[in-house]
């Protein structure tokens, strides 16, 4: 009996009868009505069962066995727009009995605020399933279909990506007297230790393979006959009892041609799995079961999961009759005829014509659809969406009108496609996705507006089509980069072009098509802080892009060298480098790329702290038309540059962000807006508004989050300004987490530990950021980090480092300058008029 006080969003349905667990279900209970551990983690991976675990209990078993609840209230992330924000403004309009609206619109930090003083005061019991969805390891596109073995475990993937999530998540540990059971498939930062361990208020548990008579239970309800004590020694020694290979062993026994449903004289047609591993290998077996299974299809149905496979998210079943491979040719497409035909007298014979071959489309789509080679197709599907199921191969929800597959499955299934036969099998897919049209880059806000283009470069990718997905991702990567900030994303795509390392052209792509392959790599890694590589394979570019005479791809180059180099540290390159790109405008470019150019040196010299020059190219920047090609300039960037180096010259104001910020939003440049954030935090930070400053650097850390990208120096800033705001923050867990991260904030650690009283650990990380900041030496240097550490220096009393000013002879000549500068002297005598005889 369902408790009275029950709400579930949504419903679970689980996809066989729920049998055995009885040893989890008490354990569970013990730990309800225990007065001790708030929090439950039960972890495990994919198909191990969690979900059905954790619904069978809540919503079947608490009202017989538990001590009374206020309520229950079930919440699955594995839906799609579920997250945190949403969690709690359902959870609270069921616990105050309001409507949801009236909490959607307020951010999680508040609602938690309000939420959580409610979960200390009267008892509750929620049940989050399927957490990790708000871990950084799962905030990816194709989250669905993580593969396990592939999900990284290091810490800050266990990381929540809002930092807000991060608070509540850990404020549950100290809910007492409500209980709050979390299903997930990875343990969640916030709730462990600084050893990683979990913390106080938090038990954890790892739910493993069902007992061995419980998996006998499972096959004798689908009406498998046989000899128990074998039947439960094959699972075990196999599988571990894993849930999902049971079920598939099921399905096998029960379409045993030879005797369906007998388990021992299909046994008898098995490898001694023991004989081949003497130590149970179950990812070897499980593959075997697998092929087993794929092998005991038909041909089609094969095709059929393949497909499925295939699409990289929950299929809906109009997609499924489009790759259906019994699905009769469909007529050629005929498109209306164009009304404007009419209103020109020589065109209306056009329209006419245009117009009857339009209606005889029409016709032949009718006849087709009612062909009878069209209904045995689709009897066809519906009888192997329910045969696939039945085997355990398929997750069919007939109410929700999808399928789905366990990644487990749905990798096998990808990789059995014989490779001659691939291009057969997923062309369909890659016409039907090709056929259904993208948000434009500029209108993209959201990873689910390019999801049609992104199944297409992965189906390509799948075929072994790298000349065609290369192509794909070049047309894509506006979108990823200046619209989403989705840098990790792109990277995931191309490592699967460039099989071998970065330097190694993939197969099939060359010449211009591979320098700006390389060039969109390059700004990818240096954004996911791959500084080294990024730079090397932007002069395999530049090089491409000399030898090709691309005078574009030049500049382009060029540019981002010099950002590079900045990102590098060393501030000599990047001047070097930037003012080699100024010269080869005056030969090369156009006023946009002149533009661009002054837009540079503003940006590099302000950096260095040469304000007087950044002011001078600023202007000379200004006085130009802004450049419209988004792919070289988003709007906002000048007026940011500008606000820097106002910044810089403690003379900034929010007016001038406030318009930065407009001018971003309407040229929806994520990665702008993301600047402005951080820079109007660090603005409020240094005026003592702490409030303000954790409103901007809470936001910007969840942005970059969102994308895959490590925000440590936000993440310091933010807690910098809680402790100052007298909140309590996990310092030493936070401090180890960001200062073995690939770019450590040693800044804003230095002023984080200054502010609890932590004189040598900032008096440490001071002088780390002050070495990284000087760089190659004065006057090459990260000025406005240096002038920062100095503040630190004198709040503990300490005396200046004296480190050694930039020595020219060890400064190493650029490498591509020798052909850099043979080119542009090409280039400049063939601008040279010919003297006349």
């Amino acid at each position: 009996m369902v408790p009275s006080k029950f709400l579930a969003i949504p419903s679970y349905t689980p996809g066989h009868v729920f049998s055995g667990r009885v040893r989890e279900l008490q354990f569970l209970t013990e730990w309800a009505t225990s007065a001790n551990n708030p929090v439950l983690v039960l972890e495990a991976i994919g198909g191990m069962g969690k979900s059905m675990l954790c619904w069978q209990w809540a919503a079947r078993l608490t009202e017989q066995v538990l001590p009374p609840f206020e309520g229950i209230f079930w919440y699955s992330f594995y839906e799609r727009g579920a997250d945190m924000s949403d969690f709690c403004a359902s959870a609270l309009a069921f616990i105050q009995g309001r409507p949801v609206e009236e909490y959607r619109s307020r951010k999680t930090s508040g609602l938690a605020g309000e939420l959580l003083p409610i979960l200390h005061s009267r008892r509750w019991l929620f049940v989050l399933d399927g957490l990790e969805r708000v871990l950084v390891a799962y905030n990816r596109y194709d989250a669905a279909h993580i593969q396990d073995e592939e999900v990284e475990s290091k810490r800050k993937a266990q990381e929540c990506i809002q930092p807000a999530d991060s608070a509540l998540v850990r404020g549950f540990s100290e809910a007492t007297p409500s209980k709050i059971l979390i299903s997930s498939r990875l343990m969640p930062a916030p709730l462990m230790d600084s050893l990683g361990r979990a913390r106080s208020g938090v038990a954890h548990a790892v739910l493993e393979g069902l007992d061995a008579e419980d998996a006998e239970t499972m096959l004798r309800i689908i009406g498998i006959q046989g000899d128990s004590e074998r039947i439960r020694g094959y699972l075990t020694r196999n599988f571990g009892c894993h849930p999902l290979i049971a079920g598939i062993v099921g399905g096998l026994v029960k379409n045993f041609a030879s005797a369906p449903g007998d388990f021992d004289r299909w046994a008898n047609r098995q490898a001694d799995e023991n004989a081949l591993s003497p130590e149970a290998d179950v990812v070897r077996a499980r593959h075997r079961i697998l092929w087993a299974a794929f092998d005991d299809l038909s041909e089609d149905a094969r095709t059929l999961l393949a497909r499925i496979a295939l699409v990289s998210e929950a299929i809906d079943f109009e997609t499924l009759r489009e790759l259906n491979p019994r699905l009769p040719e469909r007529p050629q497409e005929v498109f209306p005829p164009a009304e404007w035909l009419l209103e020109y007298p020589e065109y209306v014979d056009e329209y006419k014509a245009d117009k009857a071959a339009y209606q005889r489309y029409l016709t032949e789509c009718n006849r087709w659809r009612n062909s009878a080679e069209y209904a045995e197709a689709q009897l066809f599907l519906h009888k192997t969406i329910r045969d696939l199921a039945d085997r355990g191969l398929l997750l069919s929800d007939a109410m929700a009108q999808k399928c789905d597959l366990h990644p487990v499955v749905r990798g096998y299934a990808v990789g059995s496609i014989p490779r001659d036969q691939r291009d057969g099998v997923a062309q369909r897919v890659v016409d039907h996705f090709s056929s259904r049209a993208d948000v434009s880059d500029e209108q993209v806000t959201k990873i689910d507006d390019v999801r049609n283009a992104l199944q297409v470069i992965r189906t390509l990718l799948h075929l072994g089509r790298t000349t065609q997905a290369a192509d794909a991702l070049t047309h894509v990567h506006g979108a990823l980069f200046w619209s989403l900030d989705a840098y990790s994303l792109y990277l995931s795509l191309a490592r699967a072009l460039f099989r071998n390392g970065w330097h190694q052209a993939p197969f099939g792509v060359e010449g211009t098509d591979l320098a700006w392959l390389w060039n969109n790599t390059a700004l990818a890694l240096s954004a996911c802080d791959e500084h080294e590589d990024a730079r090397a394979i932007q002069e395999l570019a530049l090089d491409l892009f000399i030898e090709l005479d691309r005078p574009h791809g030049v500049l382009v180059s060029l540019r981002n060298l010099a950002l590079k180099a900045d990102k590098l540290d060393n501030y000599a390159d990047t001047l070097g480098i930037t003012a080699r790109a100024a010269e080869a405008t005056a030969i090369l470019g156009d006023e946009e790329d002149l533009a661009l150019a002054y837009l540079a040196q503003a940006n590099h010299s302000c950096t260095i702290g040469d304000f007087t020059v950044a002011e001078s190219y600023w202007q000379q920047f200004a006085a130009l038309p802004r450049p419209t090609t988004r792919s070289i300039y988003r709007p906002g960037w000048g007026e940011f540059a500008l606000a820097r180096i106002r910044w810089f010259q403690a003379r900034l104001d929010l007016d001038d962000l406030s318009e930065v910020e407009r001018l971003a939003r309407e040229g929806n440049s994520r990665g702008l807006i993301c600047e402005v954030l951080w820079l109007r935090g660090e603005w409020h930070l240094s005026r003592g508004e702490w409030q303000q400053a954790a409103t901007d650097f809470e936001e910007h850390v969840k942005m970059t989050r969102e994308v895959s990208l490590i925000p440590s120096w936000s993440e310091a800033r933010l807690a910098l300004a809680q402790v100052k705001m007298g909140y309590s923050i996990p310092l030493q867990e936070l401090a180890h987490r960001l200062s073995t991260a690939k770019d450590p904030p040693y800044l804003p650690l230095a002023d984080l530990y200054l502010a609890v009283g932590e004189k040598e650990n900032a008096r440490r990380q001071a002088h780390a950021a002050y070495k990284k900041a000087w760089g190659v030496g004065a006057p090459y240097v990260d000025w406005k980090t240096l002038q920062q550490a100095r503040t630190v220096f004198a709040a503990l009393g300490d005396p200046e480092p004296q480190l050694p000013a930039f020595d020219c002879a060890s400064q190493k000549p650029l490498a591509f300058d020798s052909k850099l500068r043979a080119y542009l002297d090409k280039k400049a005598s063939e601008k040279r008029p010919t003297k006349s005889n």
